[in-house]
């Protein structure tokens, strides 16, 4: 009989700690929380909000930095912009005085939003293959340049023939077989309303985001 009970009380036991670490679990945040929050943010927005207009570097930052309060603290919000630090440059991606830009991390110029968020440690880098064989995350944000040669010009310190663009990512659309089409986007409105294909642009470059 005692050990039959001790039987029972090991089950029980085992039972209550597998419990308790499903709802450790359940209640643990999910790797990208950061991400989730960007996308939650942005479906709240009104139909006006989504597509404000304005600088499409800007409207990433502002959507980002909201939800970098809300996730990961006010302690951790993004350097200020229009500063013409380092963090700066490299979210606007400019070149200009070339003899400073050229001393900037040789992977991050050029890159935009991801180079910077990057630089700041809360952004996880998707190169262009990566990114189209699906490996971004709700809510990464994205940096594109109409022609690569567009993209190669500003990492030297030169200024593009075609401004460079960016946007945050809301989900991919597939066909019916799973073969990755475009992107949905968020971003100052002019992309958003449609499906953005891998042959709109020239070069991509990406990030998945995450608290320091």
């Amino acid at each position: 009989m005692s050990t039959l009970c001790g039987w029972i009380l090991m089950i029980c036991q085992g039972l209550l700690i597998a419990e308790s670490e499903t709802v450790a679990a359940q209640k643990a945040p999910t790797n990208n929380a950061l991400g989730q929050a960007v996308v939650e943010i942005y479906g709240q927005l009104s139909d006006k909000d989504k597509a404000p207009g304005g600088d499409c570097h800007q409207v990433c930052y502002d959507r980002i930095q909201s939800a970098i309060k809300k996730v990961c603290g006010e302690d951790a919000a993004l350097p200020e912009l229009h500063t013409y630090d380092s963090f700066d440059r490299l979210w606007v991606s400019n070149p200009d005085p070339r003899v400073t830009w050229l001393k900037l991390d040789p992977q991050l110029r050029g890159k935009g939003p991801p180079g910077a968020l990057a630089s700041v440690g809360m952004g996880t880098m998707v190169g262009e293959g990566a990114l189209w064989s699906g490996k971004l995350e709700a809510g990464a944000v994205v940096q594109v340049w109409k022609d690569r040669e567009d993209f190669t010009r500003v990492k030297s310190g030169f200024p593009p023939p075609n401004p460079g663009r960016s946007f945050l990512f809301l989900g991919y659309e597939k066909d019916e077989k799973g073969k990755i089409l475009g992107m949905r986007v968020a971003d100052e409105g002019l992309l958003s309303s449609k499906v953005v294909a891998r042959a709109d642009f020239g070069y991509w470059v990406g990030a998945n985001l995450s608290c320091k």
